[in-house]
Formats: C-alpha cells, sequence, structure tokens
C-alpha cells in the first residue's frame, strides 16, 4: 500500500472554503496534508483517520514577517504547513 498520494485539485482564492474541506475530508480519510505546488499538486502521506480542521490565511505581510508569523501560530498552538 502507498504512504503517498499526490493529488491535482485547482481552487481559486474564492473557494477557500471549499479547499478548506477537502483538506479536512482528505484527513477523515486517512491522508495528512503535507505541501501544495506551485502547479496545483496536493501531497499527502498516509496517517490515522482523523478530524482535523485546515484553516488557509492569505495574509501578504506573512512573507516579510514569516519569523513573527509562524511564532504567532506556535503561540496560538497552530502548526504552520506552508
Amino acid at each position: 500500500m502507498n504512504d503517498v498520494k499526490l493529488e491535482w485539485r485547482f481552487f481559486t482564492i474564492v473557494e477557500w472554503k471549499k479547499e478548506e474541506q477537502y483538506l479536512r475530508e482528505q484527513h477523515k480519510k486517512g491522508w495528512e496534508f503535507v505541501k501544495l505546488n506551485l502547479l496545483g499538486f496536493y501531497h499527502f502521506k498516509k496517517c490515522e483517520p482523523k478530524d482535523v480542521i485546515y484553516q488557509l490565511d492569505y495574509n501578504p505581510e506573512s512573507v516579510t514577517n514569516k519569523e513573527d508569523y509562524i511564532q504567532m501560530f506556535e503561540d496560538c498552538g497552530w502548526e504552520y504547513l506552508q
């Protein structure tokens, strides 16, 4: 059985709720989100099925203040993925 999965999906920025739901459903099926590349390929790794809530954040300041941005996530008990 494969421990990794690659899926091509395309979501526009206005479909961010659909994208969050897609990632949540994948995790419920036992596929943890790892990363998204620029071509729209979602990388997953096999995991125990679990109801995990993914939150997308489109913050232009995150690029210029990345260290502080990631620290804010950690301070809130969240895991920054990408």
